[in-house]
């Protein structure tokens, strides 16, 4: 089987003051990278904050604001963090913990070590 990588909104939080004059604009996302490979799953909480230079108008009204929506501002975000080391770019954020999630799945199907029972009898 293969690995199946998803999202999970979990929550939306809207700004108690209007933006550009505009109520409800959303401020954050609180969501989930879900990692699923028959029974096996694995999965990394994260939250993304819009600061001040990412709001910017027009706005979509809350309630016409669709999962779809959430996910595109969730991967342009993700995909645009580029992951750094030692002045070499690794790859962007998304890539490697998709990658890390994924790994942790196949560990659980299939774990590089697994517990033994004594090879001894323990006397009391």
């Amino acid at each position: 089987m293969s690995s199946t990588l998803s999202w999970t909104i979990r929550t939306l939080t809207k700004s108690n003051t209007p933006i550009d004059n505009t109520d409800n604009v959303v401020i954050r996302v609180d969501y989930d990278r879900v990692c699923t490979d028959g029974e096996a799953s694995a999965k990394d909480t994260r939250s993304l904050e819009f600061v001040s230079d990412d709001l910017s108008a027009p706005f979509k009204n809350l309630a016409d604001i669709t999962k779809a929506d959430v996910i595109e501002w969730i991967e342009t975000y993700e995909a645009a963090q580029l992951v750094d080391e030692n002045n070499a770019t690794k790859g962007t954020k998304l890539d490697i913990q998709d990658a890390a999630l994924t790994a942790q799945v196949a560990n659980l199907l299939a774990p590089a070590a697994k517990t033994v029972d004594l090879p001894w009898v323990e006397e009391d």
